[in-house]
């Protein structure tokens, strides 16, 4: 597997679409960056799952700096974005206008979409449901279904909360077997590892429950091989052919034709 290594100095606005993060959610030396091929090859999974996106209306839920919508940009979809930082939407502008692209990006809370009803055909979520509760799940999902055409799909890419857990306990073991702490170990992202921000996690079981409760199409889901390294390719494909051991959920569903028409 590749391995890219980079400094702080070398860290620039685009960082994070290159996908550039911490070398250690552990014991971090605050400088070193490592360029994550896994992750980049699960955003590719994720966008893969829209299908064909040219002159596309496609709206990012959650889109932050505009990683995923400015990438879709440069696919030829008309992208839109909706964030409740303002900060961040005005740097998604900026950074769109940088590369002479286009993008409309509103601020506003994903519980209440600032689009018309019917407007768009695709909608995208990328790292955005581990930010936000349950109940704030389900009003979001509510809002997407309103604002996709008939037969519009919706993607979703969130953190496997069941991996995570699997994830952790294999670690904590491990610990135990080097005469390590095991509670020292935690989720990343979770009890300030090395911050709080992925409270919303979720399994797919949750997930598929509340989109189908929504009357969304039954899901489709992308399984993808484990990446590890010293993890061989042939087992890591493997493990990976249940969800649970599937570091990221990676759900389509589409919104009914029928009853979008004639509700």
């Amino acid at each position: 597997m590749r391995e890219e290594i980079i400094t702080s100095d070398a860290i620039d606005e685009w960082a994070w679409f290159k996908c550039f993060f911490r070398s250690s959610h552990e014991n971090w030396d605050g400088k070193t960056h490592k360029r994550n091929y896994c992750e980049l090859r699960l955003r590719d999974a994720a966008i893969f799952m829209l299908g064909n996106v040219s002159n596309k209306k496609v709206l990012d839920v959650g889109c932050g700096w505009g990683l995923y919508a400015i990438t879709l940009a440069k696919m030829g979809a008309v992208v839109y974005g909706q964030d409740i930082n303002e900060d961040y939407i005005t740097k998604a502008k900026q950074l769109i206008a940088s590369i002479e692209l286009e993008g409309t990006f509103k601020v506003g809370n994903a519980k209440e979409l600032l689009f018309e009803d019917n407007f768009f055909d695709a909608v995208f979520s990328g790292d955005f449901f581990e930010h936000i509760t349950l109940e704030d799940k389900k009003a979001v999902i509510k809002e997407v279904y309103k604002v996709l055409k008939p037969g519009g799909i919706f993607v979703i890419k969130t953190p496997n909360l069941t991996y995570l857990k699997i994830s952790l306990m294999v670690k904590r073991i491990a610990a135990c077997l080097s005469f390590k702490n095991p509670f020292n170990i935690h989720i990343a992202h979770t009890r300030n590892n090395p911050d709080c921000q992925h409270h919303g996690l979720i399994t797919h079981q949750e997930l598929e429950k509340i989109l189908e409760e929504n009357m969304f199409h039954f899901p489709q889901v992308s399984l993808n091989p484990l990446a590890r390294k010293g993890l061989p390719i042939w087992l890591g494909k493997l493990l990976s052919r249940t969800k649970i051991l599937n570091e990221h959920i990676l759900i389509s569903v589409r919104k009914p034709i029928f009853l979008g028409f004639w509700p």
